[in-house]
């Protein structure tokens, strides 16, 4: 019962959270964006990201010691050591 009650209470929260959002939005002049600023904005996030991302992994060490290293099958471990 009490977990009903929380995922309701959540989905209470979370709609009111939407809605002001919207009023939000609204006020600052934001409104509605266009496929080409939906576009253009995904666009610079995926640049910024890869710059980001690889300026990261390039320092010394960095992709060995960071979450995105990706470990070798036992298979191909045998290949790079020899």
């Amino acid at each position: 019962m009490k977990k009903l009650s929380f995922f309701v209470g959540i989905l209470i929260l979370l709609s009111s959270c939407n809605a002001q959002l919207g009023n939000i939005l609204s006020e600052i002049g934001g409104g509605e964006l266009t496929n080409a600023e939906v576009a253009s904005g995904l666009k610079e996030a995926l640049s910024k990201g890869t710059t980001n991302g690889s300026e990261a992994l390039s320092k010394r060490d960095a992709f060995y010691t960071s979450a995105y290293k990706i470990l070798l099958p036992d298979d191909a471990k045998r290949c790079v050591i020899n």
